[in-house]
């Protein structure tokens, strides 16, 4: 999972967030990020570590 704080030089990455069917993740982001509207991108690999999928736009959060 990437996050993107929107017109800011602030990003996050997210390595092994959770599982593809998990259905929610609630995700730590630095304190500069905190109130900030963060833009979140998503890819998810296979159970073996060896191919990614296609990055996806999630949306907006705030």
């Amino acid at each position: 999972m990437l996050i993107a704080a929107k017109d800011q030089p602030l990003t996050t990455f997210v390595e092994n967030a959770a599982m593809r069917d998990a259905g929610t993740y609630t995700a730590n982001v630095p304190p500069q990020m905190v109130g900030q509207d963060l833009y979140v991108w998503l890819a998810f690999r296979d159970t073996l570590g060896e191919e990614v999928s296609n990055y996806v736009y999630a949306g907006t959060i705030i």
